[in-house]
């Protein structure tokens, strides 16, 4: 049985998905290059909906940088994901596999429309999966436990608008860290 439907009030965006994972594993650390060939492996999984005709990114090159941008800036807007990705050094591109431009000979990040376009076209079942797979990969010790670097440079607007967030809406004395699994929080 599907864990969501078109027909769902609480119908969550692919976007929503990465968002929340991102949340919970921000508490979380270990070794970046492992977490991200095992994040990545998860996110093959998940079918491209796009016309071979014309594509140059692979999903799984679009999904890890959304991941990634979620996880070091907490960016929940395509175009915050899609202004960490281009900020990406052309070592990381290389290594997730990112198109190469064979003119400049650059690996280039994915525009701000095909973000857009790709996100809002997932099969969010077959994400939910992925991200389920890997959460529950992390919790068995199969896979490392994420590493969150520091950023260097001017603050992202989300970290901005998370830290006023923080001090127009401070958090109770004891309270837990919440997690997002399966559309549910908790």
């Amino acid at each position: 049985m599907p864990t969501s439907s078109p027909t769902s009030p609480h119908l969550r965006s692919p976007l929503d998905q990465l968002a929340d994972l991102a949340l919970w594993e921000a508490e979380l650390t270990a070794d970046p290059i492992a977490v991200e060939s095992t994040l990545m492996g998860r996110l093959a999984a998940v079918p491209d909906r796009r016309s071979t005709c014309g594509r140059r990114h692979r999903l799984a090159v679009i999904l890890t940088l959304t991941a990634c941008a979620t996880l070091v800036i907490g960016g929940d807007s395509v175009a915050a994901i899609w202004q960490w990705a281009t900020r990406t050094s052309q070592d990381v591109l290389q290594h997730l596999g990112a198109y190469r431009d064979p003119l400049t000979g650059r690996y280039l990040a994915p525009s701000e429309r095909t973000f857009r376009r790709v996100l809002a076209d997932l099969d969010a079942d077959a994400l939910d999966t992925a991200i389920s797979g890997y959460v529950a990969d992390v919790l068995r010790h199969d896979a490392p436990v994420p590493q969150i670097p520091d950023t260097p440079g001017p603050a992202e607007r989300e970290q901005r608008r998370a830290a006023s967030r923080q001090l127009t809406h401070p958090a109770p004395d004891g309270l837990l860290p919440g997690a997002a699994l399966d559309g549910k929080a908790c």
